[in-house]
């Protein structure tokens, strides 16, 4: 469990690394908004992602 953790940790610092790094640097509310419901958006379906690959994985 331990480790879906640090996985869950590294992917949402990319991801936010990643949108902070690409986007346009500015102040505006809405511009916050939208980058933040684009984070959101990516880790939805990182999530949905990983949750169908583990349904793969055979219990230890």
């Amino acid at each position: 469990m331990k480790q879906h953790a640090k996985t869950w940790l590294l992917l949402a610092g990319l991801l936010v690394g990643y949108a902070l790094g690409s986007s346009v640097p500015t102040t505006s509310a809405a511009t916050n908004d939208q980058l933040m419901s684009k984070v959101v958006a990516e880790l939805s379906g990182i999530r949905r992602s990983l949750e169908r690959i583990e349904r793969k994985i055979p219990n230890r």
